[in-house]
């Protein structure tokens, strides 16, 4: 029994890798820190870079990178201890419905990121979502996730139809970066 277990684990791994193989990623997500030692408590501030890794222009949004915005899409950097422990967790989600109709137009003109192929879109500088609170090696970890409707079903629908409208292509696959290792030193203690 264990084994028709195994080789029907075996045969569904197999299916869903080679169906990952088939959807090729749009962009790829590297994060960069100001700096590679940190102190304890010290904010850990990094940058998002963002390439496009098709041979369309991509369009989208600029990510918010604070909270989870479905409406826009969202940038997330959290961080968690080399040598065991959790994610730290900072929570802050918004729902948005996003716009339609001439004022996604004008958006997707006036304020949306263009990404040629190969290019490469660098976001704002942002505090992680990370506390470093034990001395030692810390792993970030990043993702992109686009645009998508919280209430609306086929608004992504409208969003690639917009996007396509204005001559590129609305990104629909998350990106999910390397992880990164940086280090917090102890705190000095004065004698």
């Amino acid at each position: 029994m264990k084994v028709l277990r195994t080789i029907a684990f075996l045969s569904s791994f197999g299916a869903v890798t080679s169906g990952q193989r088939a959807m090729r990623p749009e962009l790829k997500l590297r994060i960069t820190s100001d700096k590679e030692t940190y102190s304890l408590k010290e904010k850990v501030i990094v940058r998002a870079e963002l390439t496009n890794l098709t041979s369309q222009t991509l369009c989208f949004p600029v990510p918010d990178q604070k909270c989870t915005t479905t409406g826009t899409g969202w940038i997330t950097v959290t961080g968690k201890p080399v040598n065991g422990g959790d994610d730290d967790l900072f929570i802050c989600h918004v729902d948005s419905g996003g716009k339609g109709g001439d004022e996604l137009d004008s958006d997707i003109r006036n304020r949306w990121i263009k990404l040629a192929p190969n290019a490469i879109y660098t976001g704002d500088p942002t505090k992680a979502g990370v506390t470093l609170d034990v001395p030692g090696d810390w792993k970030l970890a990043a993702s992109y996730h686009p645009p998508e409707g919280s209430f609306d079903p086929k608004y992504r629908e409208t969003l690639q139809s917009a996007a396509k409208k204005a001559g590129c292509t609305l990104p629909v696959r998350d990106a999910i970066a390397e992880p990164k290792l940086i280090h917090a030193r102890p705190l000095e203690t004065s004698r």
